[in-house]
């Protein structure tokens, strides 16, 4: 009897940490695709414009946007504004995962404007 439990209690272990990563992976792909879309302003580069906008964005479990907002402004209205067309501009962003339920997920992400490589 012993052993059932404890192969029951391991299996919950390995399936716990199954959906830690599926849903970790989700997100880190949700990142990369956001990241993979940026690109900076041709007015922000001319006037050597830099800053760190903090986006906050709301998307469906298809992926779809639905809304975004600056949680940190980069002290730049054009950078921020930038951004946010950015968020719209990516999506669709990726699906959410099965294993990860809702049906609405919030994410708020740096993203980082420099004329130089970021640290």
């Amino acid at each position: 009897m012993r052993r059932i439990i404890l192969a029951f209690v391991a299996v919950l272990a390995i399936a716990g940490t199954a959906f830690a990563d599926t849903k970790q992976d989700w997100e880190l792909a949700l990142v990369a695709h956001l990241k993979a879309k940026v690109d900076y302003p041709k007015m922000a580069q001319l006037f050597n414009w830099v800053g760190i906008t903090f986006v906050t964005f709301v998307i469906n479990r298809k992926g779809d946007v639905l809304g975004v907002r600056i949680a940190k402004p980069s002290g730049s209205r054009l950078l921020d504004g930038h951004t946010i067309r950015l968020v719209y501009g990516a999506q669709p962003f990726p699906a959410a995962p099965t294993e990860v339920k809702g049906e609405q997920f919030s994410f708020t992400v740096p993203i980082h404007y420099s004329l130089t490589a970021p640290p």
